[in-house]
């Protein structure tokens, strides 16, 4: 039995070290969607009954995301962090790229964000009085514009977060980003972010039912 253990631990370790890399020369994502290597390491995730850590967080940080939460980081203790358990809770279980959480220690924030907008559905910004004088918060929405007249993304839901001065904020977003100011902005209120969870999901059922619609299986 020895043996056999030994045998078994090295076969896999082989198949590790070969995935891995596989996964430096192919990558897991491309453009049109994900390379052999990911569905390789998912189908290691469903046949390895001790799989390493560093194994599920691949694959957590490569599964399509429905909602990307875009946001200042003085936007996300009060306001990004709390839609995001809303929207992941077990009541909800959308699944929500919100870059501290679906994201491991060394990842390129760039490549990430790309990976993630390549599989929303829902955008959602959160617009704070600094958010949009913001380096990423303003690429995220450049991006995410483009996407969405491209078609590439179903809908984008615009949120002001601050309790002082929205109709000013408002002024400065419609200015901004001309290009979607017909889409309805919602306003953050004491009773966010169960509410706005809420919104998200009743859309994402729409747009699924919608696209089970337009492509049945």
């Amino acid at each position: 039995t020895q043996p056999c253990l030994k045998a078994d631990l090295y076969f896999k370790q082989l198949i590790y070290g070969k995935l891995a890399f596989l996964k430096m020369v192919t990558g897991l994502r491309t453009a049109s969607g994900p390379t052999p290597c990911l569905n390789l390491y998912r189908r290691m995730l469903d046949a390895d009954p001790n799989p390493p850590q560093k194994l599920r967080e691949i694959i957590d940080m490569n599964t399509e995301c429905d909602v990307f939460i875009s946001h200042a980081s003085q936007d996300k203790i009060n306001f990004a962090q709390p839609l995001y358990n809303h929207l992941t809770n077990d009541e909800n279980k959308i699944s929500t790229f919100m870059d501290n959480e679906s994201m491991a220690a060394g990842d390129s924030l760039t490549k990430e964000i790309s990976d993630a907008f390549s599989n929303t559905k829902i955008m959602i910004i959160l617009f704070g009085k600094d958010s949009l004088e913001k380096h990423w918060p303003l690429q995220e929405v450049y991006s995410a514009m483009s996407l969405y007249i491209q078609g590439d993304i179903d809908s984008i839901i615009p949120v002001i977060t601050s309790k002082y001065n929205k109709e000013q904020i408002r002024k400065r977003y419609l200015k901004k980003f001309s290009l979607i100011s017909d889409l309805l902005i919602h306003d953050w209120s004491d009773d966010d972010p169960e509410k706005l969870a809420q919104i998200i999901k009743t859309r994402l059922e729409k747009i699924t039912k919608k696209t089970s619609t337009t492509n049945p299986a």
